[in-house]
This record gives structure tokens, C-alpha cells and sequence, in this order.
């Protein structure tokens, strides 16, 4: 992967990174997922603005509506990665409401996704 995303890149000095790259470090309320392959993305100077907020909170986790039978961890596996872009104003998790919808005539209370977004903003 970071072969391909070098090679596309190419001379461009700020590159963004974004999406569920099903990999992402240990915090304190949150557990590794192949911890390796993130530190290959962090090694070649990206930035990931939310994991290093003292408030980051999983993006896959356990207490999400739609994954509660799953039994799995909580973890951070949806990144916004920065590479040359390093005046980040703002880092937080967003759409982690419940909303409520109906199935069957009948009303549940559930979550936008199984996965929980990652918001960055930063000037350019």
C-alpha cells in the first residue's frame, strides 16, 4: 500500500490519506489492529491528526449499535493521514449519534454505520 500511495503521490509535497485502513495504534481507550502497518504510513512522515488528540475515542468500537453482537474490540481504524499539511485546527470523531429509524413498522434505535467518521480540519 504505501508503495502504491508514493508512487501516486509522486512529486506532490501535501497528500491526503483517508478512509478504513483496517490497521491503527494502541490508545488509551482504544486497541491496537496491526499496529506494523500503521507505523509504516506514520514512518514515512504522515500525520494523523486525531489519533494523537488526548480525546480520541475508537472508530470501530464495541458499543456501536451495529456492533454489539460481534463482540469484537474497539479500535481506530479510519484515519485522515496529512503528509506536508501540518496547521491542523481541529481533530474529533463525528456522526457517533444514534438516530433512530423504522424497520418493519417497528422503531430502532441504531447508528449512521458500523464505523464512526473522522473528522480534520487544517489550514492550507
Amino acid at each position: 500500500l504505501l508503495a502504491f500511495i508514493l508512487e501516486t503521490a509522486g512529486s506532490y509535497s501535501n497528500t491526503i490519506l483517508m478512509g478504513d485502513f483496517n490497521t491503527g495504534p494502541k490508545g488509551t481507550k482504544f486497541v491496537a489492529e496491526v499496529p506494523s502497518h500503521y507505523d509504516r504510513l506514520i514512518d514515512a512522515g504522515y500525520l494523523n491528526p486525531y489519533v494523537t488528540n488526548a480525546d480520541a475515542d475508537c472508530t470501530y468500537c464495541s458499543n456501536n449499535p451495529l456492533n454489539k453482537s460481534s463482540g469484537g474490540s474497539s479500535t481506530v481504524i479510519d484515519h485522515i493521514f496529512l503528509g506536508g499539511l501540518n496547521d491542523v485546527r481541529e481533530s474529533r470523531r463525528v456522526l457517533d449519534d444514534t438516530i433512530e429509524v423504522e424497520n418493519c413498522g417497528k422503531n430502532i434505535e441504531t447508528g449512521y454505520s458500523d464505523h464512526y467518521a473522522v473528522s480534520v480540519s487544517f489550514a492550507y
